[in-house]
């Protein structure tokens, strides 16, 4: 009955569903336990290189007035201070990666639900196994094939050019002094 109000296979629909929730669960786990970490190290990389640069570049023409004033600063309790992980970033970064959890298993139940009751209500059969079967082994290529887009493709594109965040300090400096 269900069947003919939607006029759909049901292999079909249960099939782009599972093929759906395979892709967004995939690419869910691979942003949470691959990405996230690549990017972040990426971005740290990048801010460290380039205030070493900027700074390298212009502590050689300080005066030796302004260095000896430089080396006055207490860096021990400044690296301790900036080194503590950002609250707002942490409370971030956990609701987000709860989130995709949550709407994962979401999901997965509400394909899971949505199966049983098309079983139960069109008495037709459901080749469920050769589905799972299927996608799995679809997914496992397009894992492959993302995993090796994103590691030697995709992270080797720079973002911004790296003397931005040079200029960008020098300039903050120029104006607040």
């Amino acid at each position: 009955m269900l069947e003919h109000i939607f006029n759909l296979d049901i292999n079909f629909g249960v099939n782009m569903g599972v093929h759906s929730l395979f892709l967004f669960s995939f690419l869910s786990a691979f942003f949470v336990f691959y990405i996230s970490k690549i990017s972040k190290n990426a971005i740290e990389d990048e801010l460290e290189n380039n205030i070493q640069s900027a700074l390298g570049d212009q502590l050689v023409n300080l005066p030796d007035a302004a260095k000896s004033s430089l080396r006055t600063l207490p860096f021990n309790q400044l690296k301790k201070m900036y080194s503590r992980p950002e609250k707002a970033m942490e409370v971030n970064n956990t609701w987000l990666f709860k989130t995709i959890l949550l709407v994962n298993v979401m999901l997965w139940a509400m394909l899971i639900f949505v199966i049983i009751l098309l079983k139960t209500s069109c008495r037709k059969e459901l080749n469920i196994m050769h589905i799972l079967l299927e996608n799995g082994i679809a997914f496992s290529f397009i894992g492959l094939v993302e995993y090796l887009f994103f590691t030697k493709i995709a992270l080797k594109f720079i973002p911004v050019n790296p003397s931005v965040i040079p200029k960008e300090f020098i300039n903050s400096l120029k104006t607040s002094l």
